[in-house]
């Protein structure tokens, strides 16, 4: 088949592709705030004039004292919330700890693993732990109100953050130094000089601030036992790649690589796209998971969720805030992605164990743990600092039995899950990388080869597309004939993306309007500016 044979079959794809309300006052507003909320109300609202009675609160109502006046409540018309549970035999009203939530009945977690916690025993948490964290808050901050505090640790507010606060203030940690809201119930607190001190001390040995982290042995059994299988379809496999233009060959070696959950040792010459194949592979999963923001061990908070390496599902949350609090789940935990986590040749044995700054004092779990759930890449495999056997020797272990083992900086260790898709890709000769006894241990082998040249028209049309720059079979022809076939150069599937954008700036620094048009003088200046010696 001719070239111009060719670019009509192409021309033909691609053109059979293109047909294919507001509250009355603030009193009742507050009112709803505090009895949406997930936890038993430690106050009732005064409602109006008529209900002088109803608003007399008196400092010694608890937590745990959710009698509101039903009568009271009956002449609001707030009776028809469904978190109440009316007694007509004795006049009272209750206010459910479990409320529900769009029509259902908020989880325990025995029935949800990742239900709220109703109280300090569903933490997997010490006491002393908890308040901690919160002196740390105010240490950074002066002050602070019960509600801001509970948004910042992720805890519920009237079950577990208000009796902590309420403890620190007997104990004289934390001073109150204003109400606001009905009944006074929304405390500002701040340090007191001894509250500063234990803050202090505490910030000496971590100065992590910030969810409070869930409990190791909880992080284990969500991955062992609440991230699911990762199972997809050959149809889920080729929606993943559709911006690509594969082979059927490597969509056929590819697909059960995957499926097998193990290992996958990709290698080819540079630029032919494995990097694009193994970042691919995570949107073959129609499935999310939780992770935590941190976990604690050894009774040091740790941090775990990643913003730049883990992709929350609520696309409003941006690096430093938090999704709105839920009232149905446990907030310590955040939905994201399957991450997909690619290192490259700065990554190093060191790199694959607990990360700890000196200087916080903090710690930080490593990438290959992050990834838990998805897909690990080692890209450029073979280039790092340590020889290649060394590093996949480091990983063997932990790939066959899904756990690895991680140092603090005292010497001990703990076991942590390593259920990860693990990628390794290389673009340098497997043999003289590596001998066939470690070639051996990793479960599959792809080689992506160079692109044919109809795959390579192909990737061109689609690049060009993307691009918005028009063409013409001849540039099409001229490129191929003047800087491949004269030049001895050989088809890459990552060219055309890249001489499309170089050819994209070249206009918009002549001042070009879109959409542009391609032609020779722009492809030599394209070709001149990519290829080495073109």
């Amino acid at each position: 088949m001719d070239l111009k044979d060719l670019f009509k079959q192409i021309n033909q794809k691609n053109n059979n592709n293109d047909s294919s309300v507001a509250q009355e006052d603030n009193d009742i507003n507050l009112l709803n705030d505090r009895l949406t909320s997930p936890e038993p109300a430690t106050y009732a609202p005064p409602a109006n004039n008529e209900l002088q009675d109803f608003s007399r609160f008196t400092q010694e109502q608890t937590s745990h004292n959710n009698d509101l006046s039903f009568s009271s409540l009956k002449q609001t018309g707030l009776n028809k919330n469904p978190s109440f549970s009316l007694d007509t035999k004795s006049n009272t009203v209750k206010i459910n700890d479990n409320q529900p939530e769009m029509g259902g009945i908020i989880p325990t977690k025995e029935q949800d693993f990742f239900a709220p916690p109703s109280g300090m025993h569903d933490l997997g948490l010490s006491p002393i732990s908890v308040q901690d964290l919160l002196l740390k808050c105010l240490f950074y901050q002066s002050t602070g109100t019960g509600k801001d505090l509970a948004n910042q640790i992720r805890l519920p507010l009237h079950s577990i953050v208000d009796p902590m606060l309420m403890k620190l203030t007997e104990e004289k940690f934390l001073e109150v130094t204003s109400t606001t809201g009905l009944g006074g119930f929304n405390k500002n607190y701040r340090l007191t000089s001894s509250g500063y001190n234990r803050a202090e001390n505490v910030l000496k040995s971590s100065n992590y601030v910030g969810p409070a982290p869930v409990a190791l042995a909880d992080y284990i059994e969500a991955v062992t036992q609440h991230y699911g299988e990762l199972n997809f379809s050959e149809e889920d496999l080729r929606k993943a790649y559709k911006d690509l233009v594969l082979s059927e060959k490597t969509i056929d070696e590819i697909g059960p690589a995957i499926t097998s959950g193990k290992s996958l040792f990709m290698y080819g010459p540079a630029g032919t796209g494995k990097t694009s194949v193994a970042e691919r592979i995570t949107r073959c999963y129609a499935t999310t998971i939780k992770v935590p923001y941190a976990i604690q061990v050894q009774g040091v908070p740790m941090r775990f969720f990643d913003y730049f390496q883990h992709k929350p599902i609520d696309k409003t949350v941006q690096a430093g805030t938090f999704p709105a609090l839920k009232a149905d789940q446990d907030n310590r935990w955040i939905e994201v992605q399957r991450p997909c986590i690619i290192v490259g040749p700065e990554f190093n044995i060191a790199s694959a164990d607990l990360q700890y700054d000196p200087e916080g004092p903090s710690y930080q779990f490593p990438s290959s743990i992050k990834a838990n759930g998805g897909v690990f890449v080692i890209d450029d495999f073979g280039r790092q600092k340590e020889q290649p056997e060394t590093l996949l020797n480091r990983w063997i272990i932990p790939l066959e039995k899904q756990k690895d083992i991680l140092s603090l900086k005292t010497g001990q260790q703990i076991t942590v899950p390593f259920k990860v898709f693990a990628v390794f890709s290389t673009n340098l000769d497997p043999k003289k990388l590596i001998d066939d006894a470690f070639l051996r241990r990793l479960a599959y082998k792809i080689k992506i080869d160079f692109p044919s040249l109809e795959t390579y028209c192909q990737i061109f049309a689609n690049e060009a597309e993307k691009a918005n720059i028009k063409w013409e079979d001849a540039d099409l022809e001229y490129l191929i004939q003047t800087h491949y076939s004269k030049a001895g150069r050989p088809l890459r599937a990552c060219d055309p993306r890249d001489i499309f954008a170089r050819a994209t700036d070249t206009c918009r620094f002549k001042k070009v309007k879109a959409p542009f048009k391609l032609t020779k003088e722009l492809i030599d200046k394209a070709c001149n500016s990519y290829f080495v010696g073109a």
